[in-house]
């Protein structure tokens, strides 16, 4: 009866729910900042004015945003509000690099030259902002643009009979140094402000070598992506880096699966490609538990194992096997032989 009494009790309770000055505060700046954006992009668009007019338009809100900013930096206890005002004020650096090339008639309109040039400066822009501040907005703005500019520096300077190999070659470089970058700010800097640069360099080498080997034009660069995913995959378990895990175990089901379709390409091959590739993802995902929170032992035989961890080590085992054991309230899995 009274837990009867209690549960009505508990349902007639109002729906509510507390509001912090600082949650209103954050929704309206973001808010205000979205509007700023829009306003700035629609402006671009619909092309109205010209000449220094057009150029002024941008370029007023943006250096009062960045001076705004400024000020709230040097105010103690104010950083989050100042960040979000010269984030914002940077978003429109771009947008007013557009104005001011085309307005003032520097480059043409739609050509590399003026991609390249809004690139480069937006890079350095951003880049520098991300030195001063160490905000993490700037570090997902600079590895983009410099994306975004490695690829107009392709479109500039290669001719136009270029081959497509050649592109995911360059891409395949362009990995390699984001990937060298982002282990530089990894040892040297906050490993969350890296994170950004991590996805892209990742997902650009993985790509461009899917991309190289598609359909086994180029079976070294199958085997290198077979290779290299399955070292992901397991340099994610004692590096506890959902990225690496994620990436590697992505492109394994795309060989598995472009594997499948290549040599069974009769009916059966997309059921089966599909059936095989759904399994590994289920298995994957109940391998991971809670993103990460687990610890993966191997035992290979008695009296040897290997503990992947924090770091590798190498203990002495009576039994073997293979255990799979969770970190705080998760679920353990045990097989033993």
């Amino acid at each position: 009866m009274n837990e009867h009494t209690n549960t009505t009790a508990e349902a007639d309770k109002p729906l509510s729910f507390d509001v912090s000055e600082e949650r209103v505060t954050g929704f309206l700046l973001w808010a205000g900042a979205i509007s700023v954006l829009l306003g700035g992009v629609l402006f671009v668009l619909s092309d109205t004015l010209s000449g220094v007019s057009g150029v002024a338009v941008i370029l007023v809100p943006m250096v009062i945003l960045n001076m705004v900013g400024a000020y709230f930096w040097y105010t103690q206890g104010f950083n989050d509000v100042a960040r979000v005002f010269i984030f914002v004020g940077a978003l429109l650096f771009p947008l007013f690099l557009w104005i001011l090339f085309l307005k003032l008639k520097i480059y043409p309109p739609g050509s590399e030259d003026l991609g390249l040039a809004i690139t480069l400066w937006s890079t350095f822009t951003y880049t520098t902002l991300f030195i001063i501040f160490k905000t993490r907005l700037f570090s997902l703005l600079y590895p983009f643009f410099g994306l975004l500019a490695y690829w107009f520096i392709l479109l500039k300077f290669w001719a136009d009979d270029v081959s497509a190999q050649s592109i995911f070659l360059a891409l395949l470089f362009f990995g390699i140094m984001y990937m060298v970058l982002g282990y530089i700010l990894d040892s040297y800097d906050d490993p969350t402000n890296s994170r950004f640069v991590d996805i892209i360099g990742i997902w650009t080498l993985f790509t461009s070598l899917a991309l190289l080997g598609l359909q086994g034009h180029h079976p070294f660069f199958e085997s290198a992506l077979l290779l290299l995913s399955l070292a992901f995959v397991f340099m994610s378990f004692p590096r506890k880096a959902d990225i690496f895990f994620w990436a590697g175990f992505s492109f394994l089901l795309y060989y598995i699966f472009n594997m499948i379709i290549e040599y069974f390409a009769s009916a059966l091959g997309w059921p089966l490609a599909l059936f095989v590739s759904g399994m590994l993802t289920m298995g994957g995902g109940m391998g991971l538990l809670k993103s990460f929170n687990f610890k993966l032992r191997i035992e290979l035989w008695p009296n040897f194992k290997v503990s992947f961890a924090e770091n590798f080590r190498w203990k002495t085992s009576k039994e073997g096997g293979i255990a799979i054991e969770g970190k705080k309230s998760s679920p353990k899995f045990l097989f033993e032989d």
